[in-house]
């Protein structure tokens, strides 16, 4: 019996009509530093919460945290800061403690201090 090869055909990916990834959303690839200082904007249920942790923590209340606000709203703070406060208050269909836009200020991809 003689052994033919069959050559295998490439296979193809279907893509949506809005681009790859998911909605129209293009997909960026990006690397982030947990150190990378991130600007957000704090919920009034973010507010709420601080006041909560800062009066009723132990080491909050003799230590509060406190966020300085620019002028347009903005709070600036270290990415892992920001998660390590926040994170508790962030929950699936919960009210969110910031503004779910972060941007990173030294990420030229990011939007920059003068846009935002």
């Amino acid at each position: 019996m003689k052994k033919t090869k069959t050559k295998s055909k490439p296979t193809t990916v279907a893509k949506s009509p809005e681009g790859e990834g998911l909605g129209a959303s293009p997909v960026r690839k990006s690397s982030v530093n947990l150190n990378d200082t991130v600007r957000f904007k704090i919920t009034p249920t973010g507010w709420q919460y601080i006041g909560k942790v800062n009066a009723t923590d132990p080491i909050y209340s003799r230590y509060p945290m406190r966020f300085k606000v620019d002028e347009r709203g903005f709070s600036e703070a270290q990415l892992w800061s920001v998660m390590q406060f926040f994170g508790p208050a962030i929950s699936l269909g919960g009210m969110p403690p910031i503004e779910t836009e972060i941007y990173f200020p030294n990420d030229p991809s990011s939007a920059t201090r003068e846009t935002i």
